[in-house]
């Protein structure tokens, strides 16, 4: 038993050391007072003679999950349950809205879709005299797989994979929110910091935007804001 309380007083000092950087309830892991992802036998004694002798004042108090100066029963618990099946994993941090200017503050691969935002532009498709030239497009992403979205009626997207932070290779078109798309070929670049979209299309898709005759050449668009993604 001797052996065993010279033992933990030993941890209790490089835990007291550990834990002075950290708040108290920092850990992700019940009952791991090093913080190294594993809670040992020697960890639980700590962390038991913490919940039997109490916590100083001004002393780090191991095993102590949400900070409130004492160990309990229910945190002892959860230490033993993470010694015999491991610490839980923890979860991917949620992502922050980016603060916009005058540009997209997504990149190419960034997951705009987990934050139901999109950066809406607007330009032409056609260098024809008397076509549209403030067709708005929605850019959006999950980081993989990217959709540019023409809110015309009836709405054309361009499907697209990311080969870098700036640029994309199109994959396929959509028309009128099918799922049945049509294989093509192009690039859509994302340039001037996030201020100017560019989706060239190879083949140009065989129909019209707005006006007759206004055929699909190449669409540049200049960013105008972030809206929401919506369905």
């Amino acid at each position: 038993m001797r052996r065993h309380h010279a033992v933990a007083g030993s941890l209790a000092i490089v835990v007291a050391l550990t834990w002075a950087g950290r708040p108290l309830g920092a850990t992700a892991c019940p009952g791991d007072v090093t913080g190294d992802g594993v809670v040992t036998v020697t960890e639980l004694i700590v962390a038991v003679n913490a919940a039997l002798n109490g916590c100083g004042p001004d002393a780090a108090c191991p095993g102590d999950m949400n900070g409130d100066g004492s160990v309990t029963i229910t945190e002892l618990i959860a230490g033993v349950n993470a010694a015999l099946n491991g610490c839980p994993s923890e979860p991917p941090p949620t992502p922050s809205p980016t603060p916009v200017g005058d540009a997209c503050p997504y990149t190419l691969r960034d997951d705009s879709l987990a934050l139901g935002e999109a950066c809406a532009f607007e330009g032409t498709f056609s260098s024809m005299p008397g076509c549209p030239e403030d067709l708005e497009v929605l850019l959006l992403g999950d980081g993989s797989q990217l959709l540019a979205r023409i809110t015309t009626d009836p709405p054309v997207s361009f499907g697209a994979r990311p080969a870098s932070d700036s640029t994309a290779d199109l994959v396929a078109y959509f028309v009128d929110g099918s799922t049945d798309g049509q294989s093509l070929a192009g690039v859509l670049t994302l340039a001037d910091g996030g201020r100017t979209l560019t989706v060239e299309p190879v083949p140009a898709p065989p129909f019209e935007i707005g006006s007759a005759g206004c055929t699909i050449e190449r669409y540049i668009g200049h960013f105008v804001e972030v809206v929401a993604a919506g369905p």
